[in-house]
């Protein structure tokens, strides 16, 4: 039963957590306005690109 509960919560958590990205827009100068998690391609030739949500990162190896 406790396994079921904790599934439903888990649930949960990720229902509200993609209910909070997905109201996050990113306006763009050119006027775009992208959720996260949208992709696009700034020309015919460029890479797609995904938008990110607001918030912080941390990229490298820790300091040891």
């Amino acid at each position: 039963m406790s396994i079921s509960i904790n599934r439903f919560l888990t649930g949960m958590l990720l229902w509200a957590a993609t209910v909070a990205v997905a109201e996050q827009r990113q306006v763009f100068a050119d006027g775009r306005e992208l959720a996260p998690l949208e992709m696009f391609q700034e020309c015919a030739d460029c890479p797609e690109v995904i938008v990110l949500p607001a918030g912080s990162i941390i990229i490298g190896a820790p300091l040891e």
